[in-house]
């Protein structure tokens, strides 16, 4: 059977970058997932009928419930097994199989869990690939991501985290456990086993280093000096939501009729025009910082432990005596 990677995430880590710099862009792989119908120029690419209903069945197993998956399990293990193109690589890069149900409050997502399983059903020997981002960076950018789709309330990111601490307090899953690297990296070792998952850290990623996408794509088993040419090193970053920026989407969801009137790019340029020149709004006291320290260092501590990749010089948290278990 031909090597299958997949990209599980995280989300507001890179994953644009690895999409549309490598993943959308060569030919020598059979490619699954997000932007899969767009070249890194944002041009639409012709993808096969088969790479069609991959990307279909695949939203279909992070979407749907157990009864209604259960429904296309057969078919789903037809796809991605005698179906699927034989002389091909196969990779998959989908950030939202572990965003999961934290990801926006409106979105059906089932719980990352159960995807995973569900992905060692239908694909049980594949590499899988973790990037991961200091969550004191990660989690403002993905508050801005929330505020621009409208999935939250919250008008600073401090109170955001705020909420997301009073409801760990209170017993009720927040969206903090979307950074928990090591329940994720501990759950995928469990399924596919440990020579099977990559950890790649965010912070190393960006640096366009050659070794990196090397590393990126080594499970693949293919020759470097071919597949080179295609990779775009510049980095793909999305920019941060600011003030200005929510007010005209607040006011052309609110006067969507009128709004609609307006030119694309007459929109699409006030948007960036904003972006540029009003203050970012992911400011946090340094007592959040701390709290958010404390939830995740543990954690961070234990991944660091099994996988030797070092956290510390990137600032992750981490428990202090780590060098002490380290060593």
């Amino acid at each position: 059977m031909n090597p299958v990677l997949i990209h599980i995430g995280m989300p507001k880590a890179a994953s644009s970058s690895l999409q549309l710099g490598l993943l959308t862009a060569c030919p020598l792989w059979a490619y699954v997932g997000s932007f899969s119908e767009q070249d890194p120029e944002g041009i639409r690419r012709n993808i096969s009928k088969w790479e069609r209903r991959a990307c279909v069945a695949l939203n279909y197993l992070i979407t749907a419930e157990e009864i209604q998956y259960r429904k296309q399990d057969a078919a789903n293990r037809r796809l991605f097994g005698r179906d699927a193109p034989q002389k091909l690589p196969l990779v998959i890069s989908e950030e939202q199989i572990t965003a999961s149900h934290y990801f926006t409050s409106d979105t059906p997502y089932v719980d990352r869990g159960l995807i995973a399983c569900r992905l060692k059903e239908i694909l049980p020997n594949a590499n899988i690939l973790l990037i991961i981002r200091n969550q004191l960076t990660l989690l403002p950018s993905l508050f801005g991501q929330m505020q621009r789709h409208g999935s939250t309330t919250c008008r600073s990111f401090s109170q955001w985290v705020n909420m997301q601490l009073m409801r760990e307090k209170e017993g009720i899953a927040s969206a903090l456990a979307i950074a928990d690297y090591h329940g994720i990296y501990q759950r995928y070792v469990e399924l596919f086993g440990n020579e099977k998952v990559t950890v790649v850290l965010f912070e190393d990623y960006i640096k366009g280093e050659v070794e990196m996408f090397r590393k990126v794509i080594a499970p693949l088993q293919l020759d470097w000096s071919e597949v080179k040419p295609f990779v775009r090193f510049d980095v793909f970053r999305n920019p941060r939501v600011t003030q200005i920026e929510l007010k005209l989407l607040n006011i052309y969801k609110n006067y969507r009729n009128i709004g609609s009137l307006v030119p694309r790019s007459v929109r699409q340029w006030c948007l960036q025009a904003s972006r540029r020149f009003a203050p970012v709004n992911d400011n946090m006291e340094e007592e959040k910082i701390a709290s958010l320290a404390a939830y995740y260092k543990e954690g961070n501590t234990a991944l660091m432990e099994k996988t030797g990749i070092l956290l510390a010089g990137h600032g992750y948290p981490l428990l202090k005596n780590i060098g002490h278990r380290l060593g």
